[in-house]
């Protein structure tokens, strides 16, 4: 710290802190960012250093309001205090005359709440993380509506406060803003069931540090909130909005979904004699002829007993409890319960693309491996040749264990039809079960007795088996499942979901290429600092020329603008439906919650305030009955 001398500084009577030209000296301390000067009456004040190209100038002139909001905001900025918009006046003609920028310090406190000095209760002053402290600093701009200019008339630059230092920059008002990078990111988090917490730690650990980062820890969870906030009432709406532009959808009107066939497939194998039997015993034993479930489900049992079932394609494919499990273990990656139904919708498309990935991915190595024969013969190979990749591996073992493990004993002929009994061989080579291949007056009729083909959609090791006694190189057509083909969906639908993703919006697309242009070239001159050096100047340059509203970190309006484009939907939207009401499931835990000390303390401030007869003072905690004052009365009486 060094110390001078500098012209004295009168104390203005409207409290203007200016630095004159002349005049006494007074002593000033330089620290990084300022020098503090003391006032003729002993009143210290802050005032920025030099050095700032941008500083304002009584008598300059700006073509729009934007460029004043810009100007002072990055003196502002420079300088270390934040901006907030002060008052506007009008002549008789209701035309805007005089604008004035402030210092976000500006305004005296206005305490709504009395004091009683006598009265201890009333020390306890709520604390604040921000106080106003009276300060004069501001630029005042004339509206030049002639020429419809802004002209500077006055400047106050000096504070009375301190200023915030260069590395506590980031705890400001203008250093906690969100951008719409960050608030993309703590939205897309929460679509990957990561709460605003840990994404801020993420960006602490991707960013080099807390203060690369914009906005704390409670800054993310109250945009987070914000979210929620704007979803409101129109929860319902929103989602029903977007169904329907789906329904419009031509991707959904093709995925075949109306001719889909649904079942309740149960853990239950049983053949359709064996099932009868035991229900009657069932029915019989417990007498539950007058239970209407159970009739009920009797009278459906070809929806949910596999054997009433099992000629239809691939009909044990998914279990119900499969499907149920499945279907949880893969939203709990991305959802909670805690989500809204539009979050919620925004989640299922987050599992959506993330199963498209692994479609494309499979798509990809299906293209790419080169084909590696175990068994040597031409059929495998036919295999290779149709079926994705995943699928041709179960088929490649069915070959090389039809070849193995697995031989023809003896044929019969039933009929018209050839019968092949084909024994299954263990590991040790003793045989486990002998089942029963039929073909048809064509040769390329075959049908197994262990029902591989129909269960699952492609062929088992025993028909493999009799395919290689009968010399045929080629799966026949009738028994090739188009679920398992390679290019069964068309092109053109991977690539819309490769460049289209989650978010298909041009400007997203884009956003998208720029961060990816600015990230490779970082990468490529990660070592050469002369490099950065010129591509930083270069974004610093384009960053100054931007075009857009330099202000908007003061504007109530633009948190509202970000999650419309985050969420969807507007304020406008005409609510055609209310919210469902919440939904208690089993094994949720009691109705009511244990409340905190900070949730009773709140509860009890909001109370009004009686009057004690017996201690003769306003509270919420006691009344005349249990007041302390009666107890140490009585327990006095009692000692007496």
């Amino acid at each position: 710290m060094k110390s001078n001398y500098v012209p004295n500084i009168p104390l203005l009577r409207e409290e203007c802190y200016e630095i004159p030209s002349n005049g006494g000296r007074l002593p000033v301390e330089d620290f990084e960012g300022c020098y503090t000067f003391l006032t003729p009456n002993g009143t210290k004040v802050w005032c920025p250093k030099k050095g700032y190209d941008a500083k304002p100038t009584v008598g300059a002139t700006y073509g729009s309001w934007n460029d004043v909001l810009r100007m002072y905001k990055n003196y502002a900025e420079f300088s270390g205090f934040s901006v907030r918009v002060g008052q506007t006046k009008k002549n008789k003609s209701d035309k805007v005359t005089h604008k004035y920028l402030r210092c976000n310090r500006a305004g005296r406190p206005q305490y709504k709440r009395k004091f009683d000095t006598l009265d201890e209760s009333f020390m306890s002053v709520r604390s604040r993380s921000f106080q106003v402290t009276d300060c004069k600093a501001h630029i005042s701009v004339q509206v030049i509506e002639a020429t419809s200019t802004f002209v500077i008339y006055k400047f106050i630059e000096c504070h009375n406060h301190p200023l915030v230092e260069t590395y506590n920059r980031d705890f400001t008002k203008a250093g906690r803003k969100l951008s719409f990078s960050t608030k993309q990111f703590i939205h897309h988090m929460t679509l990957n069931n990561i709460g605003p917490t840990i994404a801020h730690r993420l960006q602490v650990s991707m960013k080099g540090g807390h203060h690369n980062v914009n906005g704390t820890p409670t800054d993310f969870k109250n945009f987070s909130q914000a979210i929620r906030l704007f979803i409101g009432n129109r929860d319902s709406q929103l989602l029903l909005d977007r169904l329907r532009d789906r329904v419009s959808s031509d991707l959904l009107n093709n995925t075949d979904f109306r001719s889909s066939i649904h079942r309740l497939v149960w853990n239950l194998f049983i053949s359709p004699d064996t099932f009868e039997t035991r229900w009657a015993d069932l029915i019989t034993r417990f007498q539950l002829d007058e239970h209407n479930w159970l009739s009920d489900m009797y009278a459906i049992r070809d929806q949910w007993v596999p054997a009433y079932f099992r000629e239809i394609p691939m009909c044990c494919l998914m279990k119900t409890t499969s499907r149920c499990e499945s279907s949880n273990a893969s939203f709990k990656v991305n959802s909670s319960g805690a989500n809204t139904l539009v979050q919620f919708i925004l989640c299922y498309d987050t599992s959506i693309e993330s199963q498209r990935y692994r479609q494309r991915l499979a798509e990809y190595k299906t293209t790419s491996r080169p084909y590696h024969s175990l068994s040597g013969l031409e059929i495998e190979k036919h295999a290779f040749e149709i079926y994705t990749r995943s699928i041709f591996l179960e088929i490649q073992k069915e070959i090389v264990k039809g070849k193995l493990f697995c031989y023809v004993s003896h044929t019969e002929q039933v009929q018209d039809k050839l019968v092949y009994f084909v024994s299954h061989l263990s590991k040790d080579n003793s045989v486990t079960n002998v089942f029963q291949v039929v073909t048809g007056p064509s040769i390329v009729n075959y049908d197994c007795s262990c029902r591989n083909f129909t269960r699952i959609g492609y062929l088992c090791r025993h028909i493999f088996c009799v395919f290689r006694v009968n010399r045929v190189v080629r799966i026949p057509d009738e028994y090739i499942s188009k679920r398992w083909m390679k290019d069964v969906l068309p092109k053109r639908i991977f690539e819309i979901q490769y460049r289209y993703g989650v978010d298909n919006s041009p400007e997203s697309l884009l956003r998208n290429e720029i961060f990816g242009l600015i990230s490779n070239s970082v990468d490529s001159l990660r070592n050469d600092y002369d490099g950065l050096a010129v591509l930083a100047n270069k974004v610093r340059d384009l960053c100054s020329n931007k075009s857009s509203d330099p202000v908007d970190s003061i504007s109530k309006f633009s948190n509202v603008e970000d999650i419309q484009n985050l969420v969807g939907g507007s304020l406008d939207v005409d609510l055609e439906c209310s919210n469902p009401q919440g939904i208690r499931n089993k094994g949720c835990g009691k109705s009511r919650r244990l409340i905190g000390p900070g949730e009773k303390a709140v509860e009890k401030s909001l109370r009004t305030p009686r009057l004690c007869r017996t201690c003769q003072k306003y509270v919420t905690g006691h009344d005349s009955r249990n007041c302390k004052k009666k107890r140490t009365e009585a327990v006095d009486v009692t000692q007496e």
